[in-house]
């Protein structure tokens, strides 16, 4: 905890046990950037007085201009899927930010201090706490305090505002990490946050966090970040990707859903794609926007469609992946080939649909068959395309 008082240094940090190898992070206000300050969680005091000072060091991930700032960031660095992510080796017990108390790493879930409880608001913006079973609650007339609610910055601080706030849209309104990114060092697994426009990024020295790692689960709905390498391994029977056979959907309503593949909800047309009418626009400076192809900002700000004349994606000659031209790629098919050159439409029995090369393994096996073969056989799980068999 911090006092109200001001100070030069607002930054998140993460120490590490450099025996270990278990880190901390947390939130520091500070006037003195040498002030050897290593962290105040439970587990890592235990840490220090076991290991020694002197066996732990710190390092500076983020800079903030303001407390305010600092603790939203802390609960970005210290989110609850961090905490889970890397259970076992990390000194945090609870997610960081102003909810640092209320939200604490029990076994493999994050429970809330007043467990089955939700702060709600109402129609006349009174805010109180329920049950989370609480009929108003479910039934949408009392909702989460937060929900459709983002963090933004206006005029440099932070502010929480409602996700379809016009001055988003106008550009008003910053997200408080745009252009930022969470990277690592190529050799090491220390995440920390750079900008967009780091050279380091370019040279390779850093990398993205997610870089060769799978976000993946397992039977017991443990969830993991994964070295790709394991993930791809023939042995592997535990890990599956989260989103294996899941997509976002919408209602009709605008709500969001994580759904399986298989949901009925999505062959009666209740839900549908959160894509559908959507496209990325562009300004004059090239900053990008992800909006409903019928809102008024497009003619507001001279939006142009982000898809019209970029071209496609294809490999040139050292297999590279590059973004050429349509006009580059018909003058020149020599030299490039088309990412999906050869691939068929192929899907598994249980109707998962992959891009893959007639040679492949899994379509030499016949595990992945295309949806004329799969019909055939009798198999109707094979979602239905607009073309004819």
């Amino acid at each position: 905890m911090h006092s109200n008082n001001i100070y030069e240094f607002n930054f998140i940090y993460e120490t590490t046990n450099n025996i270990n190898g278990k880190v901390y992070r947390g939130v520091h206000l500070t006037n003195n950037l040498d002030d050897e300050y290593l962290g105040s969680g439970t587990l890592l005091k235990k840490a220090i007085k076991k290991y020694g000072k002197e066996n732990f060091s710190r390092e500076i991930l983020f800079f903030a201009f303001s407390r305010e700032l600092a603790d939203l960031a802390e609960a970005e660095f210290v989110s609850e899927s961090w905490l889970l992510e890397n259970k076992g080796n990390i000194y945090n017990i609870c997610v960081g930010g102003t909810r640092a108390s209320s939200y604490h790493l029990v076994g493999d879930k994050i429970q809330h201090r007043s467990k089955n409880k939700v702060v709600v608001i109402d129609s006349e913006g009174n805010t109180f706490q329920v049950e989370i079973d609480d009929p108003r609650y479910i039934s949408g007339e009392l909702v989460g305090v937060t929900k459709g609610k983002a963090v933004y910055l206006l005029d440099g601080k932070p502010i929480l505002v409602d996700k379809d706030d016009l001055r988003i849209k106008t550009g008003e309104l910053v997200h408080i990490f745009k252009n930022k990114i969470p990277v690592k060092f190529a050799n090491t697994e220390k995440i920390f946050q750079v900008d967009v426009s780091d050279e380091r990024l370019q040279t390779g020295e850093l990398v993205h966090m997610s870089r060769n790692m799978v976000s993946s689960i397992n039977k017991n709905g443990i969830r993991k970040m994964i070295p790709l390498s394991e993930f791809n391994d023939k042995n592997n029977n535990d890990w599956v990707g989260v989103t294996k056979n899941k997509c976002n959907m919408v209602d009709k309503d605008g709500n969001k859903y994580h759904v399986d593949i298989s949901d009925p909800r999505i062959l009666s047309g209740e839900l549908f794609s959160a894509c559908t009418n959507k496209s990325t626009f562009k300004d004059s400076e090239g900053n990008k926007y992800y909006l409903d192809i019928s809102d008024p900002i497009i003619k507001l700000k001279n939006l142009i469609n982000n898809n019209c004349g970029i071209g496609i994606t294809v490999y040139n000659n050292s297999n590279e992946t590059i973004n050429i031209s349509m006009e580059e790629y018909n003058n020149n098919k020599s030299l490039y080939r088309r990412i999906n050159a050869g691939r068929i439409r192929v899907y598994s029995e249980s109707g998962v649909e992959k891009l893959m090369y007639p040679h492949d393994d899994l379509v030499v096996s016949e595990k992945m068959k295309t949806r004329k073969e799969w019909v055939k056989l009798g198999n109707i799980n094979i979602p239905k395309r607009n073309f004819k068999l």
